[in-house]
């Protein structure tokens, strides 16, 4: 995995990068990410998901996520998009409305791995501010840790999962 920080205007805080491979198409790993009704079976730190409402590509959802020690678990409500860019290319892009965060946003990007297209290049951004005062030291440390986990519960679900 491929892991930068890009700056955000107006934020202290910079936007965390992640580009990393994963094993199968960008379809078969999209069907991952797409049922989000199910991401409690998939993503470790989602203990229950409310799926609210799907219409086309709008998809509302509410997120209970268990963080790990100091920080409280919370509940999340997020708006996303999913929508395909093309012949096995996606994106999810949303934006969370919590009382934890002073800004949640991100996205999923996933597309044929260049000379391989049986494997999928994945991309994962987010913007993410706590409201709680947790040092920036640290958020960055558990911020990068929790992607780990995220690509490491994807490759472990896609190929039981997806079908």
């Amino acid at each position: 995995m491929e892991v930068t920080h890009q700056p955000v205007d107006g934020w202290r805080q910079p936007e965390l990068c992640v580009r990393g491979r994963l094993e199968g198409s960008p379809a078969r790993n999209w069907q991952v990410i797409e049922r989000v009704e199910r991401y409690a079976e998939v993503f470790p730190a989602v203990h229950r998901v409310e799926l609210l409402s799907r219409q086309g590509e709008q998809v509302h959802s509410r997120l209970w996520l268990k963080l790990p020690f100091p920080l409280p678990s919370i509940c999340e409500d997020v708006r996303a998009l999913h929508r395909p860019l093309g012949p096995d290319h996606f994106l999810r892009s949303w934006i969370t409305e919590s009382r934890a965060y002073r800004r949640n946003v991100g996205s999923w990007e996933l597309q044929p791995w260049p000379g391989a297209p049986e494997h999928t290049l994945a991309c994962y951004r987010v913007h993410l501010v706590l409201a709680l005062p947790v040092p920036a030291a640290l958020a960055q440390r558990l911020q990068q840790s929790a992607t780990a986990q995220l690509f490491e519960a994807l490759r472990a679900a896609t190929p039981s999962y997806a079908r």
